[in-house]
């Protein structure tokens, strides 16, 4: 089973809006994602050892998912990673099942729903948008 957690919004098709008037911003927004990709799995690494033994083997799988057109966290390679994140009914090694829902998670999960996180990651990414794009269009337009 592999899972992932992909940042929305979807550079991509800012991309590919603005590919018409400048070819460099899909390649320098690849860049900026590959970049930015680590620190939401770093994030979630540091909150799995936080959890306890368990979770450690979950932090080993989580991993940085880069590409040009967004910025995603996966996990998946080992077997049991699936059980730390999302719990289980009947295996006690795991805590309970949370379910498949938004509350779903007790790693990667609760960081999608950390809102101060998230905006704060948000901001940064924001931030380093706008540096490429005055790059790009160091007069404004």
């Amino acid at each position: 089973m592999r899972a992932e957690i992909v940042i929305k919004p979807d550079p991509k098709k800012v991309a590919r809006a603005m590919r018409q008037v400048d070819k460099k911003l899909p390649r320098q927004l690849g860049k900026l994602h590959q970049k930015f990709a680590d620190i939401p799995a770093e994030e979630a690494k540091r909150r799995a050892r936080g959890k306890g033994s368990g979770y450690v083997r979950l932090a080993r799988d989580i991993k940085p998912k880069r590409n040009q057109n967004s910025i995603a966290i996966r996990f998946g390679n080992l077997p049991d990673s699936a059980g730390w994140e999302f719990g289980a009914k009947q295996y006690p090694q795991f805590d309970p099942w949370r379910g498949s829902g938004d509350d779903a998670g007790y790693v990667i999960g609760e960081l999608r729903r950390d809102r101060s996180w998230m905006d704060d990651f948000g901001e940064t990414l924001a931030e380093e948008y706008a540096e490429a794009l005055n790059d790009i269009f160091p007069d404004g337009g």
